[in-house]
């Protein structure tokens, strides 16, 4: 019986036994078909769903050969056959990572779920991290093989990475740094922004409670401007606020939004970066501070002060200016040093403001010049008023080095609008005339206030001038020296000249130092005046000498001179061109420009001590010195200030002074001249108060080079006679 024939037997003894009819076998075999088929669709929909899946899946046989492989592992792999696939040993895992798999592969066969993290050499040739388990299968309650599922976390890891290093430095920074999700969840904040809200433990777990430590008018900002730049790809940044958790103090912020994308670029996330702005807000403030204010008085600077004025004259509001400048305050610099100096313009700038009115605007020009601006001032009255109530607090005693002195001040006004309603120009021509005004208050006496008016404009043209011309008078020789003479009392007798300068004005005649050495002084003339003095006094006691071989010219050296390097050295020129030695010059200097650096004026006179020259305190008593300063100093002569003098026989206060001058420089070897002797009387008093040396009128005008060789010719041949 053939094959088929026995089954069917076979089939028709069963069917017949157990009396099914045929339909009966056919709708059976129909329905194992249809089980069939459903079972291998719900395989191929298993199959590819794993497939589909973000994972890789491989099984392998109890004998470790492999069975499946996902189609995600071929992908990633470029591997496109089964039996590549090992189950240990594979190439392709890292050298340090087989012993993570053989171990997780053991455990896994003993029956146990297995979990292991690998690097797999990827196609690209570079290592690719892989996360996974091992899962032990079962039949029949027996091993039978292995399921490995695991998924390629390369992106994640370097994710991590990023993310730590991220964290690395946003914990250690001062700025704050916070992550939030879309639905307002804090997903970081860092430690600088958990100190700054005052919530180090807790911290903030969403971000309306960060929105309390936002100024509600920057709410809108952040939530308007910030966020629709974050939802376009932008990055926002901009200047906001936040209120501290510790002091509830409002800081000042910078503020940078930016987004947090996933790798399909949706916005997931957005990060949040404040830098506290309060210093440098502060320094933005100290240098916007300094820019606009005088750093000694804390005054306004120049450009503040001209700035206000444009202001002022903008608006059309009537607006007067008062121009001071301090009285001698060239005596306080160089007697006491720049460092009081400074003392006393700090106090200076504080009296001129409490001297001026609340809605006035102070300021330094610089040096010991201020301005006030008078703003809503037309009358010339109120103005002056103004200025005499600040010259009247100026004046008041103040204590400089020790001593109680009054300082004073002129000051010069002008008005955008006079009385006739004459308008001024601009803020430069307004304070010119003020400064014009000032001027002429210093030449007529100082201490007061004067007004500005066009007369004064004729005055300031011919100074300007007068400047002009004055740098031309060293090349035109219209200098001239004139020598007055210095009498010794017990000889009756010429015993030295000063030499004075005159200049030849040509268009104003013979000029005294008072006229126009300020001006000397203000245009820097001073060491090309000086050394043209140097050469016509060292020539003059050359010629002298051979009438009279002890004689001496004394020449008078401006503080500045003696502080210009190789100052020496100058002097020594000019007495080997006039063939003359050190005992034929003196040098005449005031005390106050020896007290300005006391150490190197005195290594200075000591120098002109060594190569002979005589060294002269010229205007003694009129500083702020002292006569313990002599002890220092190495001096040979003492001129008295001529207003002691004036007071001889008449003023007990005078002849007092006089007498304890004398007194001490006869203990301290110094030879004392009184200037400006004028009377008889005043003469007999020094002779009875052992003064040697007398200088003025008595004696002689300062007279020219011709009519001072003629005395001495006149008196050499009385002698002879």
């Amino acid at each position: 019986m053939r094959d088929g024939e026995g089954l069917v037997g076979f089939t028709a003894v069963r069917v017949s036994r157990h009396k099914r009819p045929l339909d009966e076998q056919a709708e059976q075999i129909a329905q194992l078909s249809e089980d069939l088929a459903a079972a291998r669709a719900r395989v191929e929909r298993l199959e590819q769903i794993i497939n589909e899946a973000p994972m890789g899946v491989v099984s392998f046989a109890a004998d470790m050969s492999v069975e499946f492989v996902s189609r995600p592992v071929f992908n990633a792999s470029g591997v496109t056959d089964v039996a590549t696939f090992t189950a240990l040993d594979d190439p392709t895992v890292h050298p340090d990572d087989v012993a993570a798999i053989t171990a997780a592969n053991a455990l896994a066969r003993s029956g146990q779920r297995a979990q292991y993290s690998i690097r797999v050499l990827a196609p690209t040739g570079e290592w690719a991290h892989v996360d996974g388990t091992l899962v032990p299968m079962f039949v029949d309650g027996r091993p039978d093989g292995l399921v490995s599922v695991f998924r390629d976390v390369t992106r994640s890891r370097r994710l991590d990475d990023a993310v730590q290093r991220f964290k690395a430095i946003a914990d250690v920074t001062t700025d704050i740094v916070g992550i939030a999700s879309l639905d307002g969840l804090v997903l970081y904040l860092n430690p600088a922004g958990q100190r700054f809200l005052g919530r180090p433990d807790d911290g903030v777990q969403h971000l309306s409670e960060f929105f309390e430590h936002i100024p509600r008018d920057y709410h809108r900002v952040l939530m308007r401007d910030a966020f629709a730049a974050v939802m376009q790809g932008e990055v926002w940044q901009g200047d906001v606020a936040l209120i501290s958790g510790q002091d509830l103090a409002r800081r000042p912020m910078s503020a940078v939004v930016v987004g947090v994308r996933d790798t399909d670029g949706e916005l997931v996330a957005f990060a949040v970066t404040y830098r506290d702005l309060t210093d440098r807000k502060r320094l933005e403030a100290e240098l916007a501070y300094a820019a606009a204010h005088d750093p000694l008085t804390g005054l306004a600077n120049r450009q503040e002060l001209f700035k206000s004025l444009e202001t002022s004259i903008a608006s059309g509001a009537p607006t007067t200016v008062l121009f001071f400048d301090l009285d001698n305050f060239k005596v306080v610099n160089d007697s006491l040093g720049h460092a009081v100096g400074d003392q006393v313009l700090t106090k200076i700038a504080e009296r001129i403001r409490s001297g001026a009115r609340g809605t006035d605007a102070v300021g330094r020009l610089g040096g010991d010049e201020f301005l006030v601006i008078c703003r809503g001032v037309s009358r010339p009255h109120d103005a002056l008023t103004i200025a005499n109530n600040i010259l009247a607090s100026v004046r008041q005693p103040m204590e400089i080095a020790g001593r109680q002195h009054s300082v004073t001040g002129s000051i010069g006004i002008s008005l955008t609008q006079s009385e006739g309603g004459r308008p001024s120009p601009s803020a430069a021509s307004l304070i010119q005339e003020a400064d014009i005004a000032m001027y002429r208050a210093k030449r007529a006496g100082r201490r007061q206030a004067v007004l500005f008016d066009d007369s004064m404009r004729v005055e300031a043209i011919d100074r300007l001038e007068l400047e002009r011309e004055l740098r031309l008078a060293i090349e035109r020789d219209e200098f001239e020296l004139y020598y007055q003479p210095l009498v010794h009392f017990g000889r009756a007798a010429v015993q030295n000249f000063e030499a004075l300068i005159r200049w030849n004005h040509p268009r104003h005649g013979l000029l005294l130092p008072d006229e126009f050495l300020p001006l000397v002084e203000q245009v820097g003339l001073t060491g090309a005046v000086g050394r043209w003095v140097f050469a016509g006094a060292t020539k003059a006691a050359g010629a002298m000498r051979l009438i009279e071989p002890d004689l001496c010219i004394g020449v008078n050296v401006h503080p500045d001179q003696i502080r210009q390097p190789g100052f020496v050295d100058s002097v020594t020129r000019s007495m080997l061109a006039a063939r003359i030695t050190g005992e034929a010059i003196a040098i005449e200097i005031t005390e106050h420009a020896v007290t300005v650096d006391v150490e190197h004026s005195r290594r200075v006179l000591e120098e002109l001590q060594h190569i002979g020259v005589s060294i002269v305190i010229d205007d003694f008593g009129t500083g702020y010195s002292n006569l313990d300063l002599l002890r220092r100093l190495p001096v040979d002569f003492l001129k008295i200030d001529r207003s002691f003098i004036a007071g001889l026989g008449t003023e007990p206060g005078d002849t007092q002074l006089v007498r304890m001058i004398v007194g001490l420089s006869r203990e301290l070897g110094i030879t004392v001249v009184a200037e400006g002797v004028e009377t008889e009387l005043q003469e007999a008093e020094l002779i009875r108060l052992s003064c040697e040396i007398g200088q003025g009128y008595r004696y002689g005008r300062p007279m020219p080079f011709a009519d001072a060789m003629s005395l001495l010719r006149a008196q050499q041949a009385g002698v002879t006679a």
